[in-house]
């Protein structure tokens, strides 16, 4: 850009991640296409100050490893709060199996509305933060809410291709992959209420769909429960 070029600046875009999650939520799912990631990374630093805050998870679309941004921030977040924060990079083009990256965070195959529905385990007390793309938010926006997320508990800012319509088909997957993951979740609830009501022991995790991943635990259930998700 030369000096003096005419430069147009916009907003807002939607509703900007602080002044929309839902109160009471234990966790906010943020995913963004591209730069849309950097303002939910500047949310999770100031959100992390606070000891009492929810879990922050981050998905970042990309084209290829070369795009990913604010990596380093990220990284940053994800050694200081390790058990309150975590971040995926999504990669849309095919990576080699040789191909290698200095930055740190987990690695899904594909675009975001395909790779991140299976990794969320549930959508249970839940705020979703989607902004980027126009068809990508309003696809994933419309998943969640066909998966009966309620309505407060998904937000959005579109920063491009706003007049896309989404896709119904995507809206489709978005969906079945999200009522699967709560139908799970159900079940290990549900196991871990059995266990609590037989023991009397108290499930030695803080999320009742995550106390099957303890291997004591898997192996008493396993016993005595033949339908155990593994």
């Amino acid at each position: 850009m030369e000096a003096g070029a005419a430069v147009r600046f916009g907003g807002k875009f939607g509703t900007p991640i602080e002044d929309g999650v839902a109160p009471g939520v234990d966790r906010v799912v943020g995913i963004a296409t591209g730069a849309g990631l950097a303002p939910l990374v500047g949310y999770a630093e100031r959100a992390l100050r606070n000891a009492d805050g929810p879990r922050i998870e981050l998905f970042g679309g990309f084209a290829s490893l070369a795009d990913i941004c604010c990596a380093k921030e990220l990284d940053a977040l994800a050694e200081a709060h390790p058990s309150k924060f975590s971040w995926t990079a999504c990669i849309s083009k095919p990576m080699a199996c040789t191909a290698v990256t200095s930055v740190g965070g987990a690695r899904a195959s594909g675009r975001v509305t395909r790779s991140v529905p299976p990794l969320l385990r549930t959508t249970r007390d839940t705020h979703f933060h989607l902004i980027g793309n126009g068809a990508f938010v309003k696809e994933f926006k419309a998943g969640c809410l066909e998966a009966g997320v309620p309505e407060e508990r998904v937000t959005t800012e579109i920063y491009f291709n706003g007049k896309a319509e989404p896709d119904p088909d995507v809206v489709s997957l978005v969906a079945i992959e999200l009522r699967k993951l709560d139908a799970q979740d159900a079940r290990q609830a549900e196991l871990a209420r059995r266990l609590v009501a037989e023991s009397g022991k108290a499930v030695p995790v803080e999320e009742a769909g995550e106390w099957y991943d303890a291997e004591e635990w898997h192996q008493h259930f396993y016993r005595d429960f033949k339908d155990f998700p593994t």
